[in-house]
């Protein structure tokens, strides 16, 4: 959080924007958050952030022993 101060100290106008786990305390002070699949907010935070026009978005990455969205995933 103290980087997210130290952006916002700065510049009003950049952007901040973040790729993981979901974590409550950061919803209000990223304009994009992309979330890893099972780590997800729930319906509220997500609807909450788009009335305030901040982006949400959800990803899926290697890390899961099951397959995604990759080509190079195997088969089940």
């Amino acid at each position: 959080m103290s980087a997210i101060k130290v952006i916002r100290d700065h510049s009003k106008q950049w952007k901040i924007t973040y790729a993981g786990d979901w974590h409550e305390e950061l919803t209000g002070l990223l304009d994009d958050y992309s979330c890893v699949f099972n780590k997800e907010p729930s319906i509220n935070n997500v609807s909450d952030r788009f009335a305030k026009n901040r982006l949400q978005l959800f990803i899926s990455v290697v890390r899961h022993l099951f397959p995604n969205t990759f080509v190079f995933s195997p088969p089940c």
